[in-house]
């Protein structure tokens, strides 16, 4: 997704009508559905280095390159354990499974929360 720039307005538009002062706000926001509450600077940082774990310089996916896929996320995630919280909590609230008021760090079950609990464990 490459959001328009608006010149009126001087702001980055994305498909659902939202404005973003740049790009890289455009992208977050819109691409991944996250709130801007917390630290979303330090998650947004923390997402490209764990997406480029991935990154096999070839869309084909065939050649494995320099990828270092889970075992390369995993070592983000410990160099960032606290960054890797707050994006599960974000995650949480962006499926329903909680809600916050003014910041991540407070966040609540929902309804949908209590049920995904109680279902349990898949195996």
């Amino acid at each position: 997704m490459t959001p328009e720039y608006d010149e009126k307005r001087k702001m980055y538009v994305t498909p659902d009508g939202c404005h973003y002062d740049n790009d890289q706000e455009a992208q977050y926001f819109y691409t991944l559905g996250l709130c801007g509450c917390g630290n979303p600077d330090e998650v947004h940082e923390f997402l490209i280095d764990c997406a480029k774990c991935f990154d096999r310089g070839t869309l084909s996916g065939k050649d494995w390159g320099e990828a270092t896929g889970i075992d390369g996320i995993l070592t983000e995630v410990l160099n960032s354990p606290k960054v890797a919280a707050e994006f599960i909590a974000h995650f949480l609230d962006q499926r329903g499974l909680t809600e916050h008021g003014g910041s991540v760090y407070g966040s609540w079950l929902t309804e949908d929360g209590y049920d995904f609990i109680n279902a349990g464990a898949m195996g």
